[in-house]
């Protein structure tokens, strides 16, 4: 039988603003992966949350910001974020995740050879001594399956 991928949409939030030098500064801050396509609403409380966030890093945008775009830029099985992989896949146990993840990553590092791409982009992902699921509460409260490497 064969499956068909569970794939979750992952939006970017990028922003503009004037620096006080009068600079326009563009930056693409934040991805983050979601069990659903987002209405306006969510969408408005993600881009409120992680503004927030973007703020505390970026203080000299306060009061000077022209564009904030929050969009859907693919659709993906598996996220990587820093090293580790999220999804919102659900999973009978740790075991099937951990079959999920190896077939995930076997056909990623297949391309990466390819394409000619170095397999350090996949920050370990492909090194499965060192994999471990995160059993944070945040993890569990969002519905999010998170892999270690």
């Amino acid at each position: 039988m064969n499956k068909i991928k569970e794939l979750f949409p992952v939006y970017r939030l990028s922003v503009s603003y004037q620096d006080t030098d009068g600079e326009k500064k563009e930056v693409d801050f934040a991805e983050t992966m979601c069990p659903h396509e987002q209405s306006d609403e969510e969408c408005r409380e993600k881009i409120n949350l992680i503004m927030t966030s973007f703020i505390k890093e970026y203080p000299e945008a306060k009061g000077h910001i022209s564009l904030i775009d929050f969009k859907e830029v693919s659709k993906a099985e598996w996220r990587l974020i820093w090293f580790s992989h999220e999804t919102f896949k659900k999973f009978a146990n740790k075991a099937e995740a951990f079959k999920s993840f190896r077939k995930f990553v076997k056909s990623e590092v297949k391309r990466c050879h390819d394409t000619g791409i170095d397999t350090a982009c996949l920050m370990g992902a492909d090194e499965s001594a060192r994999w471990a699921v995160c059993g944070c509460e945040d993890c569990q409260k969002d519905g999010r399956v998170v892999i270690n490497h």
